[in-house]
Formats: C-alpha cells, structure tokens, sequence
C-alpha cells in the first residue's frame, strides 16, 4: 500500500512538472473541430442597381462542421511561427419572390436556386512573447492570410460563380491565463480593419493539459468581415462552437 502510494506521488509530481514545461516543445499539431452556424452571408455582384443582395445564411441555416488545422513552431524563448488551414464551405437552396441578379446572370422568382458559399483560409503568423509570469502568457505578432472565396448560384442549366483570392495582412494577439498546471483560459486574435474592408476572427477557449504533450480546449470563437466597394457587397458573421485537439513534442 505504501508503495502504491508514493507511486502515485510520483505521478502527480512528474504530471506537474512536464505541464509547467509544455513550453520547451519545439512543435505542435492543433486539430480543431467546430460546429458553425451562419448570422448573416450577404452579397451583391455587382455592388450596383444590376445586382440584387441576398442572403446566403437563409439558404442554410443548419449546423456546418468546420474543422481547422494548425502546426506551430518555436524559435526560440520568445518567437514563434504558427500556420493554419481552414476549409469551409455551406450549401443550400432558397426560392425568392423576385428575381436574382448575380454577377450578370439572372435567376428566375419562384423556383429553387442552389446556394454555394465557400470561404478556405490559409495562414502564417510570427508571434512575439512580450510577457511571461506565473499568471499571464502575453504575445503580439503579425499574420499573413490568403483566402479562396468563392460564391456560387444555380438553377436547372443556369449557373455562376465568383470566385476571388487575395492577400489580407493581419495583427494577432494572443493571451492565455494560468489557473493551475493543468488548466487555463486562451484568448486568439486575428484581425484588421481598411477603407478596403474588415476581417476579425476571435476565439476564448478553456484548455485542460493531460500531460506534456497532450492538450484538450473547448471554446467559442466567432468569424466575421467582408468588404464594401464598388465592385462587391460581401459580409459573413460565422459563430463556432470548438473542440481541440493538441500535441506536442
């Protein structure tokens, strides 16, 4: 019995100490996956009196699991690189009253139009740990994204799709706060505001470390931006409901 007992100490000792070393890893792997619903969606191509604003959220207001990959690397103490991918993409049909003007095609009122929204993010952040202590974990950083988004109407033989991928530069900020060995709370910030548009993606999540090389966070994060100009109307709020998955060695 004593045996068992001071191997169980052991445990708890070695647990706690691997914990609070989590941040010597070199690497680590994120698997996310959420469930996310759609607030609004709305688009108008052209953004002019030839072109009619819908709503893609109403075409499918269901849950859309939406999973996300990240990998990080650590420099050194304070520097670090992390990238990310993230696929999206909803479906759905709506019928309207009026006819649809999109992107110089014309869809008929009163029958079913095919809605595809698809929005894939790839992205690589630099990150500068600017404060360390027993109860906050501070960093600052920039990100570079390329998005791939395409929208997309269909109705029997008649379709069209537009599709656009750029280069949105970003500010990240990242804070976590230490509650014990094993667990804390992560706010994650994505985001940046321009004349030519906005893209903000905010998540807080409660993290559980397992062991030095296992972590399991369950959160809320919530996706939104677009842009206004004289070419396009886009605008997208997404919420997400997240569980991850992490490893590192």
């Amino acid at each position: 019995m004593k045996i068992l007992l001071i191997l169980i100490f052991l445990g708890f000792q070695v647990f706690g100490s691997e914990t609070e070393n989590k941040e010597t890893k070199k690497f680590r792997f994120d698997f996310e996956g959420a469930l996310a619903w759609q607030s609004l969606n709305r688009n108008q191509i052209p953004n002019a009196s030839d072109g009619t604003r819908f709503d893609l959220a109403d075409f499918n207001r269901s849950a859309i699991f939406a999973p996300r990959f990240y990998l990080s690397y650590q420099l050194s103490e304070n520097h670090s690189l992390r990238a990310l991918v993230f696929p999206f993409e909803t479906k759905g049909s709506k019928t309207f009253d009026s006819s649809v003007k999109f992107d110089g095609t014309t869809f008929a009122a009163g029958q079913i139009i095919q809605g595809k929204y698809r929005f894939h993010s790839y992205r690589l952040s630099y990150r500068y740990q600017f404060l360390k202590n027993e109860d906050w974990i501070l960093k600052v950083g920039v990100t570079a994204k390329i998005r791939n988004a395409v929208v997309a109407l269909s109705q029997g033989a008649t379709s069209k799709e537009y599709s656009n991928v750029g280069f949105v530069p970003l500010l990240n900020f990242n804070a976590k706060y230490i509650l014990s060995p094993q667990w804390r709370f992560e706010f994650d910030m994505d985001a940046l505001a321009a004349p030519q548009g906005r893209a903000e993606d905010l998540t807080l999540q409660t993290w559980y470390s397992l062991s030095r090389s296992w972590d399991f966070g369950i959160g809320y994060r919530t996706l939104e931006g677009g842009a206004d100009n004289s070419k396009v109307y886009t605008f997208a709020w997404l919420h997400f409901v997240t569980l991850t998955t992490a490893f590192s060695w």
